[in-house]
């Protein structure tokens, strides 16, 4: 929407494919390999409609990279390394959600969600590695294995 100006949705033919013949199949199992089933003995689905439609999504925005010159033969336009890209503005923005109620990514928390200085916690210890940004300094710094002054420890 934002770069053409019309609607389009994600392909889901291949968020299905991918569910139901590389991944976690149609219906759910047990660690015996058995049909997980229900309360009325009917098996359970492993995914929904909703869920490809979710997973679908999380493709969104992948596009071809050009071949680069000191790679990839010379008669061919193809990139063999590494030949899909994300492009941010073809990228759906939203959160995608995961099989069981949450979100894609959720093991890691928002920094919203982080306490107010928190990386200052009690017993964190921290490096002062000064305002050089030349690798050689930070190679005296860590061979001289931290002198007086250069580390701390917060104790209150």
């Amino acid at each position: 929407w934002r770069s053409q100006g019309r609607v389009s949705f994600a392909d889901e033919n291949f968020a299905r494919e991918v569910m139901q013949l590389f991944s976690i199949g149609l219906i759910m199992l047990n660690p015996d390999g058995t049909p997980q089933l229900d309360v009325s003995g009917k098996t359970i689905s492993t995914y929904s409609n909703n869920d490809i439609t979710s997973y679908a999504r999380s493709w969104t925005g992948f596009v071809r990279q050009t071949a680069r010159a000191n790679i990839e033969e010379a008669n061919t336009r193809e990139n063999k390394v590494d030949p899909m890209k994300i492009n941010a503005d073809y990228r759906d923005p939203f959160p995608k959600t995961d099989l069981y109620g949450g979100f894609i990514g959720d093991k890691y928390p928002l920094c919203s969600d982080m306490i107010k200085d928190g990386f200052l916690s009690k017993g964190s210890s921290y490096r002062l590695l000064g305002s050089s940004f030349e690798p050689d300094f930070y190679m005296r710094v860590w061979l001289t294995e931290a002198e007086e002054g250069d580390h701390m420890i917060l104790s209150e």
